[in-house]
């Protein structure tokens, strides 16, 4: 974990050096995982050739229905972190838990949540850099190799007409993207990958206007880790255009996509299907549920939360801190029995220098759930979360000099 987001930018990098020694003329960028798809924007925007993404899709969702967190019956691979504590614990047998191992990832394909992979696949179809409508089509339907064979007939059209990366990405795309993630609840790892790709496009964007942007946005769309739904259903009901249908009042409508169309074009016909994830945006789960931008005494450069994940008893936590200066730390403490409800775990030098790298905490969360302290417990960290993570936290806090 602590290699990802250097990852990232080897992958921004070796497109790059490919497409320059190359000469490209335009860019299908094939990647659908947490920083493999922002590691390709950021490439494509350095570049500013003609580009398009195509994502692999998520895969197929997992289905248990004893004790399952997400309180439905569908479930993703991360479950079993929270499900090897019940299994410790002896609430269930090893048969059992196999049986989750068996079934929690069925397919090929992204993990099947809104976790970061998902959010910025979505993302990148609300920016307007995948065809309208792909973001979310599972990875084993055949409407794939469509999509697949469509994209490389949109890239040469934007071949001939000259259509680049940056004439599609700008301040108003961008601005799309933000609400589209607060209507979804996306993953606080878009926060990084969008400053990233904003900074590599030229474009001004401060951590700030995650939230003056989101504070107004109805959160819609409730799916795992803080739904019941995986992004399978998402799918199903409508997806990002019936999502962004619902929030034409809020959009730049007149943004271009790689559709050669402007936005309203592509969203104007999208309908909720099953209600079973969408809701409309007269009566949202809640106004301003997806990325929240936090400051105070401890974070005077700031810090990222989750709302859409936070349980409504949680928004408002007090609590004693346990003190840990690693996530190895937290996670033997965690596991040890040592940190009980009411707590507030603070995990030290996990950022981008203390890390190195900053790496992806999923598992102290997913502990503590699996405990069944979730919804009694909080966590505060330097470091950064997994879109994953369900629960009270606030990441990337930035202390400033001190």
């Amino acid at each position: 974990m602590r290699y990802i987001l250097p990852t990232r930018e080897i992958v921004a990098s070796s497109i790059e050096l490919m497409v320059e020694a190359h000469h490209l003329d335009g860019l299908v960028l094939l990647g659908s995982c947490d920083k493999i798809v922002p590691g390709m924007l950021m490439a494509a925007a350095r570049l500013d050739i003609p580009s398009i993404l195509v994502n692999s899709g998520p895969m197929m969702l997992g289905i248990i229905e004893k004790d399952n967190p997400y309180g439905g019956n569908e479930i993703d691979g991360s479950a079993l972190v929270m499900y090897s504590e019940k299994l410790k614990q002896n609430k269930i047998t090893e048969e059992e838990f196999i049986e989750l191992e068996n079934n929690a990832q069925p397919t090929h394909g992204s993990c099947s949540m809104i976790g970061t992979a998902n959010t910025m696949c979505c993302i990148s179809e609300a920016i307007g850099l995948s065809l309208p409508g792909s973001a979310m089509v599972p990875a084993v339907d055949p409407r794939r190799l469509q999509i697949a064979i469509y994209s490389g007939q949109r890239i040469m059209e934007l071949v001939k007409k000259g259509i680049t990366f940056r004439k599609i990405i700008n301040k108003k795309s961008i601005k799309n993207a933000i609400i589209l993630n607060s209507a979804i609840g996306g993953s606080t790892n878009s926060v990084l990958h969008l400053l990233a790709i904003a900074k590599e496009a030229g474009i001004d964007l401060d951590l700030k206007e995650f939230s003056k942007i989101s504070e107004s946005v109805p959160y819609i769309a409730k799916m795992i880790p803080h739904g019941k739904y995986s992004v399978i259903e998402f799918y199903k009901d409508g997806g990002v255009p019936a999502v962004m249908n619902q929030l034409k009042d809020f959009l730049n409508l007149d943004a271009l996509t790689v559709s050669g169309k402007k936005l309203l074009e592509n969203i104007k016909d999208a309908e909720i299907k099953t209600g079973k994830v969408i809701t409309t945006a007269s009566k949202p789960y809640r106004i301003g549920g997806g990325i929240k931008a936090l400051e105070g005494n401890i974070a005077p450069d700031g810090a990222i939360t989750r709302p859409a994940a936070i349980d409504s008893s949680q928004l408002y936590f007090k609590g004693k801190a346990k003190v840990f200066d690693s996530e190895a730390e937290a996670n033997a403490a965690i596991e040890s029995g040592k940190i009980v409800s009411g707590d507030v775990v603070v995990i030290k030098y996990e950022g981008p220098k203390g890390g190195p790298g900053m790496p992806e905490m999923w598992k102290p969360l997913k502990l503590i759930d699996g405990l069944g302290l979730g919804k009694e417990v909080a966590l505060i960290t330097d470091g950064r979360f997994s879109g994953s993570n369900n629960g009270c936290f606030v990441g990337h806090i930035s202390p400033g000099g001190n």
